[in-house]
């Protein structure tokens, strides 16, 4: 028989699987920040989309980090209410 997660232990997982999600965007970052071993330049559409991307991945992180800790605040609200 299966047991079901509590309540705390699904915000726990969910904040969890937010700071993965936020770990997988500081590679996306490096990735974009790294070396290339052909001499070509960029296009003008690749050099475009890597400058919106890196533009944008600092907020859509920094929301990721605030989702997060909303979730942990949630779990250790659940966990005191005991």
């Amino acid at each position: 028989m299966t047991t079901l997660p509590t309540q705390e232990v699904i915000f726990l997982n969910a904040a969890d699987a937010a700071d993965c999600a936020a770990l997988a965007l500081s590679d996306v970052r490096d990735w974009l920040n790294s070396d290339w071993s052909d001499s070509k330049p960029l296009t003008d559409e690749a050099a475009d989309a890597r400058a919106a991307v890196r533009k944008r991945l600092e907020s859509i992180k920094d929301e990721i980090r605030e989702l997060e800790q909303q979730l942990r605040s949630g779990a250790t609200s659940l966990r005191n209410r005991r």
